[in-house]
């Protein structure tokens, strides 16, 4: 069940991992936590505490999922969907793909 604090919180990251697609300048955590009346500590807690997750995690795996939907269904190129996704480094995102899928971005191109 989505609680209330959830409902904000996906909506502020979701929010900000847009802003951080299109370059724009983001909010910090401590950012998030003040925007919802809470200490950046507290915040840290009950963010886990609800989604198992770190902001920072919870962004990262809504990147990685972003980069799936752009390889399978929009024939990104892997180094296009890596860096239209933010990371700056391709070695870090197919490490980081790989961890998450278990299958390399490259591999994943090839079995479409």
């Amino acid at each position: 069940m989505i609680n209330f604090f959830t409902m904000i919180v996906e909506n502020i990251l979701s929010h900000q991992l847009t802003c951080q697609l299109q370059g724009k300048i983001t909010y910090a955590s401590e950012d998030i936590a003040t925007s919802i009346n809470m200490s950046q500590s507290n915040f840290f807690k009950h963010f886990k505490s609800v989604t198992s997750f770190t902001p920072l995690q919870y962004i990262k795996i809504q990147r990685l999922q972003l980069a799936r939907r752009l390889l399978k269904f929009d024939n990104q190129d892997v180094t296009g969907t890596a860096f239209a996704i933010g990371y700056q480094s391709l070695s870090q995102f197919s490490n980081d793909y790989s961890k998450y899928f278990g299958i390399n971005p490259s591999l994943e191109i090839k079995k479409i």
